[in-house]
């Protein structure tokens, strides 16, 4: 396992990721959400909380927001 030094995000970066996660989560008719399991919202708490206290950045969200999009397309197949 690769261990990467842990970099600070600033307060302007975990704004911005921040806003850009409640935008993408939050956009249209939220149908993805709305389709979340109990598990995968938790996740989505748990990362939130992760990004505001500067443990991650932006990035750690991707595959969380990829499926938020996928649920959101309406021919989309349902995650296993």
């Amino acid at each position: 396992m690769i261990d990467h030094p842990k970099q600070t995000p600033s307060s302007e970066e975990v704004r911005r990721a921040q806003v850009d996660f409640l935008e993408r989560m939050f956009r249209g008719t939220t149908a993805g959400c709305e389709r979340l399991t109990d598990a995968e919202w938790a996740e989505t708490c748990e990362a939130q909380l992760r990004l505001h206290q500067g443990l991650v950045d932006e990035r750690f969200f991707e595959p969380l927001l990829e499926r938020i999009d996928a649920l959101d397309d309406p021919g989309a197949r349902p995650f296993p």
